[in-house]
């Protein structure tokens, strides 16, 4: 049979040949169709790709079939980033240990404040220029001040110290802080840096008092507590916590080495704590970072007031200029609002009236 096409003499076998082509044709796309969906599947599973010798987990569901050479380039680049962040965090972990090794070796090398001399350097900063003479003698003084020589490399020279060191939750030394000396005037050092802390810091506290010998015969409370009592107090500067306990406060009082420590403080459950803050004016900083902290330790179960001196400055400017009585008659009421009702009375039999106006640390 002969067909016609547009002028064209076709064969009908001619047809059927042209028919099995496309026929076969189309079943060729169907197969490869078929083939490229069964390594799109196999590509979007999890699969283990070997890249320089490191065999890693691979998920490609979002990328294209033909993209795993890309998919490979990238998750090399990754394994790349990842290994770096690795290396630098265990660089700064073991510079972290080396750190506090650092600061544990100049504890034991250091004297302790308490046994030494009353014409010592350190001692005659604190009582000379600082106002604090009781704490040094009348009450128990920490262990963790402590006097040494420090090197200053810029000056190349040592400087006599008062160092106070900072220990962590589980009671280990960490880091700390330095204040250098003049060994002539027995005041800070005329250094361009005067203070400077050492080791780590974060989390980590000097203890100026505690409240363990007023907690002896207490038994823990089910909530965590280890008295009914127990308030602590935490101020930024190693002065301004002396200074509190020059007032005769008693209980656990801390520096925390620094204003942005505070927030980092690990509370117990239900732990009654005053921040003493210093008074560096309305639009400080500080201020800012004060609330952040006492909101963080709310947060983390404790009870937490603030409080400050009414005047511009800290509260060793406060124990210098108005004496201790003073600084005693801010703090003291402050307690007694976070005391259990039932041991109000026992404080108050201590107090005195407070005439003084008390400035509320607030933001405005």
């Amino acid at each position: 049979m002969i067909i016609t096409i547009k002028n064209k003499t076709i064969s009908m076998e001619n047809v059927i040949k042209r028919r099995l082509k496309l026929e076969q044709k189309k079943a060729k796309i169907i197969t490869e169709e078929a083939r490229l969906k069964i390594q799109a599947r196999k590509a979007r599973t999890r699969h283990l790709i070997e890249i320089g010798g490191l065999v890693v987990k691979a998920k490609l569901d979002d990328l294209p079939t033909n993209s795993l050479l890309g998919a490979f380039v990238s998750l090399k680049e990754n394994l790349s980033a990842n290994k770096k962040r690795q290396i630098q965090t265990q660089t700064e972990q073991e510079s972290e240990i080396v750190k506090m090794k650092r600061a544990e070796i100049l504890y034991e090398k250091s004297d302790a404040l308490k046994y030494v001399m009353s014409n010592n350097v350190a001692k005659r900063y604190l009582s000379e220029h600082r106002g604090i003479q009781e704490a040094l003698t009348k009450y128990q003084l920490s262990f963790d001040l402590r006097t040494n020589m420090m090197w200053d490399s810029n000056s190349k020279q040592y400087y006599p110290a008062l160092i106070a060191f900072a220990r962590n939750k589980d009671g280990n030394i960490t880091g700390g802080q330095a204040i250098y000396l003049n060994k002539k005037t027995n005041n800070k050092a005329e250094i361009e840096v005067h203070k400077r802390s050492f080791g780590k810091i974060k989390g980590s506290f000097v203890e100026i008092s505690n409240n363990h010998e007023e907690q002896q015969n207490i038994p823990s409370s089910k909530d965590g507590n280890n008295s009914t009592n127990n308030v602590t107090i935490i101020a930024a500067g190693l002065e301004t916590s002396l200074s509190i306990r020059e007032a005769g406060i008693k209980g656990k009082i801390l520096c925390s080495v620094g204003v942005s420590n505070i927030r980092n403080y690990e509370p117990l459950k239900g732990e009654r704590i005053i921040i003493a803050a210093d008074n560096d004016g309305k639009d400080a900083v500080s201020v800012h970072t004060v609330i952040k902290a006492q909101e963080e330790l709310i947060r983390t179960g404790a009870v937490v007031s603030i409080i400050q001196p009414a005047e511009k400055g800290d509260f060793n400017d406060m124990l210098k200029s108005q004496g201790a009585e003073s600084v005693r008659k801010l703090i003291e009421p402050e307690i007694a609002k976070l005391i259990p009702d039932s041991k109000v009375a026992e404080l108050q039999s201590s107090l005195r009236t407070n005439d003084n106006k008390k400035l509320q640390f607030q933001l405005y």
